[in-house]
């Protein structure tokens, strides 16, 4: 007899892994050379939003923290919650990464448009969903 919650199947295994969504971004050394300042868009429908970043490291670590940005040998790492929260992983988003050099001249500038990629790093139907885009810029970018 079953008087509380029963369940006929296999309960659902989840692990207990925190995740952030994110975008990672792949600048190679030459692009890095030539930008101060990251200037990021990301808009879905009428909304945007907007962050920016130092494209230098701000800690003697080497590894730029603040505002939700990390570097690595490859590019940058920047949490989506930068964005603001409510991003939709089946809508089409659109990023534009702008870059502005030492005399404050726009020098980079790209624009993609994509849905994110869904993951669940806890197991298929386990919160959280994470949501994750990769994206390059390289020198063809560059708008000299």
């Amino acid at each position: 007899m079953c008087f509380a919650a029963c369940s006929s199947g296999t309960p659902q295994a989840c692990n207990l892994i925190g995740a952030d969504d994110q975008l990672t971004m792949k600048v190679p050394p030459p692009v890095r050379g030539e930008v101060v300042v990251f200037d990021l868009k990301l808009c879905q429908g009428d909304r945007c939003e907007y962050t920016s970043f130092s494209s230098k490291p701000a800690n003697k670590y080497g590894v730029y923290v603040e505002k939700g940005v990390s570097t690595s040998d490859s590019g940058y790492s920047v949490l989506l919650r930068n964005f603001g929260s409510g991003w939709d992983a089946d809508a089409s988003t659109r990023l534009t990464i702008s870059g502005t050099s030492y005399a404050g001249r726009t020098v980079l500038r790209s624009t993609e448009t994509f849905h994110f990629k869904k993951s669940y790093p806890n197991g298929k139907g386990c919160e959280p969903e994470q949501l994750t885009h990769a994206t390059s810029v390289d020198a063809g970018d560059l708008t000299r």
